[in-house]
């Protein structure tokens, strides 16, 4: 009975330390293999076709031989990669509503170029186009050779085909490259050092006068016609080219 009651003691120091979790620690798992696989322990790759993803540069279908997290060796099926939203752009507050740098703000044609609040999505710029003859007229008033080509300047297009030509209203550049003719019922008024506009100078669009009187003091027009006067020139849509009359030719 003393001996029982000597070990007594023990056992309950033994029933402590495994209530405690003394218990001895598990075996550590066997380490996963994390060397490069060989393509025979993959096997045969799977039959499906490589695809050029939408974004030009991403290939979806089967790639390599690798080895995944579960320490296996497989071929890694890759995905194309999920478009990102277009971003909107223009309206009545565009200049909140900007495209990136390389981007430009793509208007439906209904949209008007952005006219009455319309929207348009930021599209990238194309650094190549092809030379299809397809002109359309752009949200800045000039024809391109096809849609992609306006593009590549940062511009929406308006409408299918050429622009209607613009004409000049008073005050507005005239004469000169670039730049419309003048429109009804004006003429473009060159300053004397112009020279008629034969340098490219310019000039400005002025009304023709209605009626004019008959005092002589003939001009020379830029049309090398002797005119009875500047305003009979200007009546005729001619600039002067200088005080009295043309020379003989």
């Amino acid at each position: 009975m003393t001996q029982s009651i000597a070990s007594l003691p023990l056992i309950v120091f033994v029933v402590l330390v495994s209530a405690c979790g003394g218990s001895a620690p598990p075996a550590p798992a066997p380490a996963q293999n994390t060397g490069a696989c060989e393509p025979s322990e993959c096997g045969p790759a799977p039959g499906m076709p490589s695809q050029l993803c939408a974004d030009g540069v991403t290939t979806s279908g089967p790639g390599a031989c690798e080895r995944g997290a579960d320490g296996a060796c497989g071929y890694a099926i890759r995905e194309c990669p999920t478009a990102a939203a277009p971003r909107a752009c223009g309206g009545m507050v565009a200049a909140q509503n900007a495209c990136p740098a390389n981007e430009f703000c793509d208007y439906p044609v209904e949209a008007m170029c952005g006219a009455a609040d319309g929207m348009g999505v930021c599209h990238a710029r194309p650094e190549v186009c092809t030379e299809q003859h397809a002109p359309v007229c752009g949200c800045d008033e000039h024809t391109y050779p096809n849609a992609c080509a306006a593009a590549t300047q940062g511009v929406s297009v308006a409408a299918r085909g050429e622009c209607p030509q613009r004409l000049g209203a008073v005050d507005e550049t005239c004469g000169t490259r670039g730049v419309p003719p003048c429109g009804e019922g004006l003429f473009c008024d060159f300053p004397a050092t112009a020279n008629c506009g034969r340098a490219d100078a310019p000039g400005v669009c002025k009304p023709k006068p209605v009626d004019c009187d008959a005092r002589m003091r003939r001009v020379c027009g830029c049309d090398a016609t002797t005119y009875p006067n500047a305003c009979s020139a200007n009546l005729a849509g001619v600039s002067v080219e200088r005080q009295g009359a043309c020379a003989a030719r």
